[in-house]
């Protein structure tokens, strides 16, 4: 690996050097870095065009989000689709075969950080939970990830659990675009999916209403305008509609637990009770009398298919509130230009992780920073305010308490709220192997339930 290929790979990726990025990162990259310019045969220099206090954990890292270098040479000769099935990588494994929809072979190699115990291994694609299962338990697979509830079928049958993360499931409320300006630019927006006329849809540009409302931490609720204020109750109502106490022991057998920021973890010292929703049917139904609303339809994309929690929240808003839900489905890829061109109109259920610091820049995916990546929270103007001014900062105790004023925010205009946090495990065979964690893994998504592999031994 050179320099070349880490230049070519973080502008790639970065949706300043690339606007075609479709990676997860790239409004992460867009904040704050420039080109990456190569130096020398190992060294590289990126251009830092606004500081970032999470740097270097946040993307330089294996912390959390994070990409993976790519072989230049091999893009040069082989093109972006050629070098899909070009296998060039610098990790302890190398890849012998992969067959799309059906396996992975790897096989160790000498490395310089840590040869492999297992010489072999095989990834098997199973997307039913239930093969799964029986495969553990049959032994024919040694390692696996399910839901929660089935962590302890799988140690009954004799896994060892391992955790990856806490995710903390919240609901954005789009298509709540409200934002003016591109922070990085200062040009102005263009918010193609915002429709006031949905009933959740704050409206700060009709007339008589005042916009700098919303960067305040907390505004005089007399200040804010009906045609904002109203959908503000309904999202409310549609907050207070939800029992999460019934998700969590309906869906996660109690394993879990409510959730009270979609940002910062009820564990984190940060925390405030306040923040917590009340299960409150009856308020519910006050707030939408109060503001004047009936019963709608309203959208949520639920990817390929929709998830119990999907089905178990939908429920709860026609029951309590008489409002019905449609389901819009397709991967990822089918609407992630939706995401960054800010014309997305569907709520979204998204995951984020319960174990980052509180004084991490919060409001990622929900405004304009991410300009160029994917912004399927919304586009709030106080978490642009506050994401810019927490990369900005310093000092890690203003950065905390910035976080806390970011809760305050969120308490008040309910624009992303929160359903529970639910830790996310993968478990192995305890009597085949022993997986005592001494490398650096990827970023603890459950996707990434394999690594790190060359910690393995046999027994």
């Amino acid at each position: 690996m050179t320099a070349e290929d880490v230049a070519f790979s973080f502008d790639q990726v970065n949706s300043n050097t690339n606007p075609e990025s479709v990676h997860d990162v790239a409004g992460d990259m867009s904040c704050c870095y420039g080109p990456t310019t190569v130096i020398d045969t190992y060294t590289a220099e990126t251009e830092i065009i606004a500081y970032d206090s999470r740097a270097p954990g946040w993307l330089m890292t294996n912390l959390r989000d994070s990409f993976g270098i790519s072989s230049k040479k091999v893009y040069d000769e082989f093109g972006s689709d050629g070098m899909r099935e070009v296998f060039v990588g610098s990790g302890p494994y190398q890849i012998l075969e992969w067959t799309q929809g059906d396996r992975v072979v790897l096989e160790a190699v000498d490395h310089y950080r840590k040869t492999p115990d297992v010489k072999t291994v095989t990834l098997l694609e199973v997307p039913e939970e239930a093969s799964r299962i029986a495969m553990f338990k049959a032994g024919e697979a040694h390692i696996t990830h399910t839901s929660l509830p089935n962590v302890s079928v799988l140690e009954d049958a004799g896994g060892v659990k391992r955790l990856l993360e806490v995710s903390i499931r919240h609901i954005g409320m789009n298509p709540n675009f409200l934002e003016k300006i591109n922070p990085k630019t200062g040009e102005k927006l263009d918010n193609p999916g915002f429709d006031p006329s949905f009933p959740w849809v704050s409206d700060p540009f009709a007339d008589g209403c005042n916009w700098d409302v919303l960067l305040e931490v907390v505004p005089d609720e007399a200040d804010v305008c009906d045609e904002m204020n109203n959908p503000r109750k309904v999202r409310r109502a549609m907050s207070m509609a939800i029992d999460r106490d019934a998700l969590v022991e309906g869906l996660l057998n109690g394993l879990g637990k409510p959730g009270c920021n979609w940002a910062i973890s009820v564990d984190n010292a940060a925390h405030k009770d306040e923040w917590c929703m009340k299960h409150d049917p009856d308020g519910a139904r006050a707030l939408m009398e109060e503001a004047g609303q009936g019963p709608f339809t309203i959208g949520i994309w639920v990817g390929n298919e929709p998830q119990e929690i999907h089905q178990a929240v939908s429920s709860m808003w026609e029951q309590e509130l008489g409002i019905t839900t449609e389901y819009h489905t397709g991967p990822f890829s089918v609407w992630q230009p939706t995401f960054v061109d800010r014309s997305f109109q569907h709520l979204v259920f998204d995951g984020e992780q319960g174990g980052m610091p509180a004084h991490y820049a919060k409001g990622r995916e929900a405004q304009a920073w991410f300009a160029g990546g994917i912004m399927w929270s919304g586009g709030i103007p106080f978490y642009q305010r506050i994401y810019g001014n927490m990369l900005g900062e310093s000092d890690e105790g203003k950065r905390t308490a910035m976080a806390i004023e970011f809760g305050d925010h969120e308490e008040f205009w309910d624009w992303d709220p929160t359903l529970w946090e639910e830790p996310i495990y993968t478990v192995y065979t305890g009597s085949y192997m022993d997986w005592e964690l001494e490398s650096t893994s990827m970023h603890t998504q459950s996707s990434n339930f394999i690594y790190p592999l060359e910690d393995i031994t046999l027994k």
